[in-house]
């Protein structure tokens, strides 16, 4: 149990490759059973980073689709002439950041 939790700190804190770290569990000299104990960890954290990954990608795709939401609900009041405050107002932004995205769109100076 020693083994496996120090390859555990070793996954985590190393900057050694992951693949590389398996290929080096795999041709160590230690016994079959904690090489299996390892390689399940290893697989596990492997699985437990997957997850996490797919989590901080949609929370990145939820954003980056509510702020394409706001910017299409800026440049919609925009053309219909509604002034900046009211268009902050609706859009739920700054003064400053409508500007901005109108700004970056080429709608205003």
């Amino acid at each position: 149990m020693f083994l496996q939790k120090t390859f555990v700190y070793i996954l985590y804190t190393s900057d050694t490759d992951k693949s590389e770290f398996k290929k080096i569990i795999e041709i160590a000299p230690i016994p079959t059973t904690i090489k299996e104990e390892v390689m399940t960890t290893y697989a596990q954290l492997k699985q437990e980073g997957r997850q996490e990954g797919r989590q901080e990608g949609r929370q990145e795709g939820e954003q980056i689709g509510i702020q394409k939401g706001k910017v299409e609900v800026v440049l919609a009041l925009h053309e219909d002439q509604f002034p900046i405050e009211s268009i902050a107002k609706y859009a739920r932004l700054s003064t400053e950041e409508v500007s901005k995205i109108l700004q970056n769109l080429g709608k205003i100076q």
